[in-house]
């Protein structure tokens, strides 16, 4: 999936289960801008990254808005801090080990 996300310039996520999104995750892992209305990603992206579901007008704006701007390497640091295979094995034995 990498080689494919690599060729898009912005990946939009119309997902709205709530929860954090893989797609997502994996945009950001490889560097892409993002776009989505998921709310799970409201305390974890900057809100130029974020737009109100069923508002397409918005998106619309946010689409030009972002076509603008280069790759976010912030991005990818955040994938790196809180959702880096090490970090989740360590989070996850943390709640084992009192």
């Amino acid at each position: 999936m990498p080689k494919h996300y690599q060729h898009s310039d912005l990946v939009i996520n119309l997902s709205h289960t709530g929860s954090i999104d893989k797609v997502v995750l994996e945009a950001m892992a490889s560097g892409r801008l993002v776009l989505t209305c998921n709310e799970a990603f409201k305390n974890i992206l900057d809100d130029k990254y974020l737009f109100r579901k069923r508002a397409p007008q918005k998106l619309a704006e946010k689409i030009v808005d972002l076509g603008n701007t280069r790759q976010d390497e912030s991005l990818r640091k955040i994938i790196i801090e809180f959702y880096d295979l090490d970090n989740l094995i360590g989070k996850i034995i943390s709640q084992f080990y009192f």
